[in-house]
């Protein structure tokens, strides 16, 4: 085994040291839950930090950007403004398919990662043995006596492990829909397909359904719930951004209110410092997707009040450090 050996030296401290804390890994993640929009609530798994730290160090030292489908546009590292390159990869088509995974995290094993990224995951050029795919599946995935082990969420490696894991089956539906002349993109758990026919986005559906019950790596299902339809003459949304008729990828405007409300508040003194920080992501997610709009906030409230509210309180509220 050398992946513990890698981390040791990657972060300065002893192999020992690394193998204590793995050890202890799984049984020091602090767990809460957060309401969902549509309503139940979602578990979180924020582990300790020093398992954050060598998760972190782990990914670092394996990261290769052929472990992850081209198809793949959330959690890739390099990749800028990811959201918009998701919605603006179907902006030139006339329908649009949504579809989502349930329980996406916890349904992927450490079996999954074993099988489909055994072969794949190196080191220096070198394939892992056994035991560090064994070290590293005690490192990345969380156990309770309900679920047995699963990837959780609010681990810095989950989003990472999760892509790695869907990479044969990310294959299969990106051919299957290159063939039938649909657009096929994945950010996590949403699958957005998109094609100027309607009936090949559902003969698409019927092979990514048949898809899914041959898998046996990672054992997924579709939440019927969430899956969507759209068309051109209607609106259509992917992770958070609006598709215009004019195939425009835009933030959409309920959101622009939300921000010019904070805005306001902002410029009253009458912020909390948890809105802060909320305007700060705000902006930044819109400076990331539209970012032409920041100069419409810039002419209505001033250069200074927009350039302090973004940058000075986001890296207060990131750093705890004041900016000059």
């Amino acid at each position: 085994m050398r992946i513990h050996v890698a981390i040791g030296a990657y972060l300065g401290i002893g192999p020992q040291r690394v193998l204590e804390i793995k050890t202890h890994a799984p049984s020091l993640y602090r767990r809460y839950s957060v309401p969902k929009k549509g309503g139940g609530v979602r578990h979180i798994y924020h582990p300790a930090k020093e398992t954050k730290t060598i998760q972190a160090a782990a990914i670092d030292l394996l990261y290769r950007d052929d472990l992850v489908h081209d198809c793949v546009k959330g959690y890739v590292r390099g990749l800028r403004s990811p959201l918009l390159k998701n919605a603006s990869a179907h902006a030139g088509k006339l329908f649009l398919l949504r579809l989502d995974f349930c329980d996406f995290f916890p349904s992927i094993k450490p079996e999954d990662f074993k099988a489909v990224c055994g072969k794949r995951l190196m080191l220096n050029g070198t394939p892992l043995d056994k035991d560090d795919l064994d070290f590293l599946s005690d490192l990345f995935f969380v156990f309770n006596h309900r679920l047995g082990w699963f990837l959780g969420i609010g681990a810095p490696s989950s989003p990472f492990v999760s892509n790695w894991v869907m990479y044969n089956l990310d294959c299969l539906i990106w051919t299957a829909s290159r063939d039938m002349g649909c657009v096929y993109t994945r950010y996590a758990d949403d699958l957005c397909f998109s094609s100027n026919s309607k009936a090949q986005l559902l003969e698409v559906e019927k092979g990514v359904q048949g898809f899914l019950v041959e898998c046996s790596h990672p054992r997924l299902t579709l939440n019927s719930s969430k899956r969507r339809m759209s068309s051109k003459w209607s609106r259509r949304r992917v992770t958070g951004l609006t598709i215009t008729p004019r195939q425009e990828v835009v933030v959409p405007r309920k959101t622009k209110r939300y921000i010019r409300s904070l805005l306001r508040k902002y410029i009253a003194g009458a912020m909390k410092p948890e809105e802060k920080r909320s305007l700060a992501g705000y902006l930044a997610f819109l400076n990331d997707c539209e970012p032409r709009y920041i100069n419409n906030l810039v002419l209505k409230y001033g250069a200074d009040i927009v350039r302090e509210a973004f940058t000075m309180e986001y890296w207060k509220s990131t750093t705890g450090r004041s900016v000059s």
